[in-house]
């Protein structure tokens, strides 16, 4: 299997402002947004420790903003210590990090061994075995509509391309995302509506009505309903 990235967002342990460090977890055991899990315990950390930079939204062919200082299985995640570079770059996305704007962290691994779920688990696919190869800071906001608080401070050119170009793809996104469950509910309500005109003792089909409703749901909000066949 090829290179992978998985991203999420998680709270702050720790912070030296003094060094220019801070401490948190870059992944946990919780299932991702592609309803997988990358088990910190099945990490190979020794050739990342070899030359343990920290890079911005996964582009290697970019200076790093920040090298690692620590890293380590803790409890469910993976904790890392990492102290940003002395650079522009590694101040602003610092003091981005520090100041809560943004939380997100992402690892790019090699996955060695996995196990897909059976039945109802609740996650697709679990990576038991895997190789760290960097991990990232990421450019998605704590909270997308301080984007322009985010932006005013930033003086590096690159993150400032960074942070809008992440701004622009999230909108595009979101407007995709309510076009589709536009059309997904009208579909719903002209269904209940040629329902209404039938005869009066026609019966809806509740099994087609169910699905669509379930679809929207999981599609849109990533809410699963298991049925109770009890």
């Amino acid at each position: 299997m090829n290179y992978l990235t998985r991203a999420g967002e998680f709270e702050l342990r720790d912070i030296s402002p003094a060094k220019r460090e801070i401490a948190g977890l870059i992944t946990t055991s919780a299932v991702d947004r592609y309803m997988e899990i990358v088990e910190p315990r099945g990490a190979r950390l020794e050739n990342y420790l070899k030359n343990p930079v920290v890079l911005l939204n996964h582009k290697s062919w970019g200076l790093p903003i920040g090298k690692n200082i620590s890293l380590e299985v803790h409890g469910d995640g993976l904790l890392a210590r990492t102290q940003f570079a002395d650079t522009q770059e590694g101040k602003d996305t610092y003091r981005l990090y520090s100041e809560g704007f943004m939380k997100a962290w992402s690892i790019g691994f090699l996955p060695r061994a996995w196990k897909d779920a059976e039945g109802e688990a609740g996650y697709r696919r679990r990576y038991t075995d895997w190789e760290l190869l960097e991990y990232s800071a990421v450019t998605i906001p704590a909270n997308p509509d301080a984007l322009s608080n985010m932006l005013s401070g930033v003086e590096s050119p690159r993150i400032r391309e960074a942070l809008e170009e992440n701004g622009r793809t999230r909108n595009a996104g979101l407007d995709a995302q309510v076009r589709s469950l536009r059309s997904e509910v009208d579909a719903v309500r002209e269904y209940l509506g040629m329902n209404e005109r039938t005869a009066e003792d026609h019966h809806p089909d509740h099994g087609e009505l169910s699905a669509r409703i379930q679809y929207i749901l999981q599609n849109h909000f990533g809410i699963h309903i298991r049925e109770n066949n009890a």
